[in-house]
């Protein structure tokens, strides 16, 4: 099932972005550490997916 940009398979208990919206959030994360500088509204939309991420996929033990 298809829920916000991500796919939700209940049968294998997973959760996934969609292929599209992965790839465009890992390109504008790859041209912030490009330039190394960001436009403040840029930064902020990449803050509040990065915390999307966050919330989805929980983190696990730092040394796995």
């Amino acid at each position: 099932m298809d829920y916000l940009g991500l796919i939700l398979d209940t049968a294998k208990m997973e959760v996934q972005f969609l292929e599209d919206k992965k790839n465009r959030e890992l390109e504008s994360i790859q041209n912030v550490l490009r330039y190394g500088t960001v436009a403040q509204k840029q930064l902020q939309n990449l803050l509040s997916l990065l915390e999307f991420c966050i919330k989805v996929f929980p983190l696990r033990r730092l040394f796995l």
